[in-house]
């Protein structure tokens, strides 16, 4: 019997799903959202005319109208699903407080007229000292109202180093990169640490550091969080055994 699984994450997830497709249909995938938004108070009810971005379509569109309208929280609460698979990748965004909401500052939304109105709006930092108590207070509500499903926590986390294809190696990042990356995994660890602890017999799925790099010939191009295909084959793998029991 096929299963169900939605995904609130990223490409990272996204991506290792097209490797087990056959065993669980896609109810939806909510990207370019951190939880402190889709937590963060009501729909803003943009249209949305307002965030059409330039070159991008209707994904795009949509993955925004999910977060600034709230629509994600919906899906969650209203999903019959029985899987929802969580990576914090799209955490990196600061948030935007846009009178008594909070909405995710993706490179999305700056690109769209509504994003570009908002340029007066309080931006939190995601490295703020106010941010975790915000993004933890959210993470409580997920938490509630997945309680009678089950969540797969997949620690994604940025690459410190990246694979050289003419030499088969993989070589580290220059100091700069390496120290972006290492602060925001020290964030993505805290939230994966929490959201563990919260949850009652969460799957991770936790990839080793040796298949944890940037591979410059990925099909979305060259990121931190675009990985060799061996990355992605062994999340595959992990989701098999999850989605087998």
């Amino acid at each position: 019997m096929v299963k169900s699984l939605a995904i609130l994450g990223s490409c990272v997830s996204r991506d290792a799903y097209e490797l087990v497709k056959g065993l669980a249909r896609l109810d939806f995938y909510a990207a370019r959202s951190s939880l402190a938004s889709i937590y963060g108070g009501s729909s803003l009810n943009i249209s949305e005319v307002d965030l059409e971005i330039p070159g991008k379509g209707k994904f795009e569109i949509r993955m925004l109208s999910y977060d600034i309208n709230k629509y994600s929280k919906r899906l969650i609460l209203e999903s019959d699903t029985q899987y929802i698979m969580y990576d914090g990748i799209d955490e990196r965004f600061d948030l935007l407080e846009v009178g008594n909401t909070l909405i995710t500052r993706s490179n999305y939304l700056v690109n769209t007229d509504f994003g570009k109105s908002l340029e007066s709006s309080k931006i939190i930092k995601r490295n703020s000292p106010d941010i975790l108590s915000i993004w933890k207070s959210a993470a409580d509500k997920f938490c509630h109202d997945v309680a009678d499903k089950k969540v797969i926590i997949h620690k994604a986390l940025w690459s410190t180093s990246y694979k050289n294809h003419d030499s088969n190696e993989v070589i580290e990042f220059d100091d700069e990169e390496r120290r972006m990356a290492e602060q925001q995994n020290l964030i993505l660890n805290d939230y994966y640490d929490y959201l563990e602890s919260k949850l009652d017999n969460a799957f991770v799925i936790d990839v080793p550091k040796e298949l944890v790099y940037s591979d410059y010939a990925h099909k979305w191009g060259r990121d931190f969080f675009h990985y060799g295909q061996e990355y992605y084959d062994y999340v595959a793998k992990e989701l098999k055994k999850i989605l087998g029991d």
